[in-house]
């Protein structure tokens, strides 16, 4: 099973804490990756390999 999983990276360059609209784009980058970890842990499932 650990080869079918991608490790997630939040990378944050140092630029943009710098930037005075940080505080949302943090949460939008948030919400972006948690979405997306959401979906794959529903989607890509043991259930679902070899199908």
């Amino acid at each position: 099973m650990a080869d079918i999983l991608e490790p997630y990276a939040f990378v944050i360059p140092h630029r943009d804490l710098q930037d005075p609209r940080y505080g949302w784009r943090f949460q939008n980058l948030l919400f972006n990756y948690i979405h997306d970890y959401m979906i794959e842990t529903f989607t890509h499932t043991p259930h679902h390999i070899g199908t």
